[in-house]
């Protein structure tokens, strides 16, 4: 099993969705400041992870821990393992739906590091395998 982590840095964003009196559908943006998208992290625990390789996107679904700023995640050796490896670039995106009401997001970018079943690391690896297995 591979286990991988990656340095967050955030691109944050809030929409909210309501109809006007005039009965029209309005769309309110706004930014996410730092503590509301460490919360959303803290809570999320399903995302999309991206990374590129030649110039080729690719992004699948992810089960992740958020935690001192790091984002970790496991999985098997496959395309991501081998693309990430070859360009450590990567990014995460999750959300929370509001009911119809919107929906926050939060993307995070960073570099894919892969780390070693050893401790110190065995802790964040099983909090991420029980969150996956919860949810």
């Amino acid at each position: 099993m591979t286990f991988l982590a990656g340095i967050l840095a955030t691109n944050p964003g809030a929409v909210r969705c309501f109809k006007s009196q005039g009965g029209v559908w309005v769309f309110e943006l706004r930014e996410m400041s730092n503590k509301e998208c460490v919360e959303l992290l803290q809570q999320a625990h399903f995302g999309r992870l991206g990374c590129c390789r030649e110039a080729c996107p690719y992004i699948v679904p992810v089960y992740f821990a958020y935690e001192s700023n790091t984002i970790y995640s496991f999985s098997l050796a496959g395309r991501k393992i081998e693309w990430m490896r070859d360009n450590p670039n990567v990014c995460l995106e999750t959300e929370e739906h509001g009911g119809g009401k919107g929906w926050n997001s939060v993307i995070a970018t960073g570099k894919f590091y892969e780390l070693p079943d050893i401790e110190p690391w065995r802790g964040p690896k099983t909090a991420c395998m029980v969150t996956s297995a919860k949810t």
